[in-house]
């Protein structure tokens, strides 16, 4: 175990050995006996040295039943020890960041996926997603704070397997392709220039291509019959994830 945890704690911060080696003031033979699996147990100093090159509690290494990608251990208030990796720490901060309101939301649409998941499991040609819903429309978009979120049951594809979250198109701006009410499979991320999205800008939801080029940037509607919204530089805009297509088959939960 101590050799995949090195292993990923190199891949993760992209450090050669010899890096390594100047860093934690360990000779570069001794660090490669270590990382080839040649020293079976490395002293004590030499690990506390590594630990605190990568910034990880030494426990983390010595400890076999901490899973690799683990980033700290905690204890919370009634529970036993846990682990916590990046990702969840990540999403821990943004959490504690969020007032209340927002914390209900999102344990609201924690529970409803985690209770849906048994369902979907059952059943192996289908996969549960979150839907996005805007009932309201702004002067351009959706308004993000009325947005609701349903979960729907997707018959399994190459659109539905890669995609985090699914929303239902309101409005005309993505018509004729795909005509109001469609439900559109989106993948987290970024959206590239000439991709179709999902945005928040100025606490609007957005449906549309991303135009991104010569310094100029703006949301475009398929409709022909629309113009784009441009977006300026005081405007706040917030990639949400890219189309990956629309979901044909699929029912409420």
């Amino acid at each position: 175990m101590l050799l995949q945890k090195l292993d990923y704690l190199r891949k993760r911060d992209h450090w050669t050995a010899e890096e390594i080696s100047r860093m934690a003031n360990i000779p570069l033979g001794t660090l490669n006996k270590i990382l080839t699996g040649i020293t079976k147990n490395p002293a004590l100093r030499t690990m506390d040295r590594l630990a605190h090159v990568f910034r990880v509690p030494l426990h983390y290494l010595l400890d076999n039943t901490i899973p690799i990608e683990c980033d700290l251990s905690v204890f919370a208030e009634h529970e036993q020890l846990d682990c916590i990796s990046g990702r969840e720490m990540k999403l821990a901060k943004r959490y504690r960041a969020l007032d209340d309101h927002a914390k209900d939301t999102v344990d609201i649409l924690v529970n409803q996926l985690y209770t849906r998941l048994g369902a979907a499991s059952q059943g192996a040609e289908e996969r549960v997603l979150l839907c996005c819903v805007a009932p309201a429309q702004g002067d351009h978009g959706s308004f993000a704070d009325a947005f609701l979120y349903r979960s729907l049951a997707a018959v399994l594809s190459p659109c539905t397997e890669e995609a985090d979250m699914a929303v239902q198109v309101s409005g005309d701006a993505l018509e004729p392709i795909y005509p109001q009410g469609t439900i559109l499979a989106i993948k987290s991320g970024e959206v590239a220039h000439n991709q179709l999205g999902v945005f928040l800008m100025n606490r609007e939801g957005f449906v549309r291509k991303m135009y991104c080029k010569k310094g100029i940037k703006k949301l475009v509607a398929v409709n022909v019959d629309l113009r784009s919204v441009v977006v300026h530089e005081a405007d706040e805009l917030r990639p949400l994830g890219r189309v990956l297509g629309a979901i044909r088959n699929y029912h409420w939960l």
